[in-house]
């Protein structure tokens, strides 16, 4: 997640006040600085603290989300293996108990 924030900061830094990346940026005459302020700097910044925190947090229902949906998968398939074994083990000794029930000396 760090890399997706380095990344979105580099694009905020390189855009102010509406200027497309590869603009050339205003200038103020003769001091060649850029003419943005510490209030503008500072609302960008905010801005982009909000989108990496709602990123983030997008990423993280997602991968809840992901997670959650494996664990049911996984649980449901050990039921139907479990039940499924249950199943041959009840088959096996009810077929040993009539094998024994027909082969006995009594009848």
């Amino acid at each position: 997640m760090s890399a997706l924030s380095s990344s979105s900061r580099v694009c905020v830094c390189m855009s102010f006040r509406g200027q497309s990346i590869g603009e050339t940026p205003n200038v103020v005459s003769g001091n060649n600085l850029l003419k943005i302020s510490i209030e503008d700097f500072s609302a960008e910044i905010d801005r982009l603290g909000v989108v990496v925190l709602v990123v983030d947090i997008v990423v993280l229902v997602v991968v809840v989300v992901i997670v959650v949906v494996v664990v049911l998968v996984v649980v449901v398939v050990l039921v139907v293996v479990v039940v499924l074994v249950l199943r041959v083990v009840v088959l096996f000794c009810n077929t040993a108990k009539y094998r024994l029930y027909n082969n006995s000396p009594e009848k």
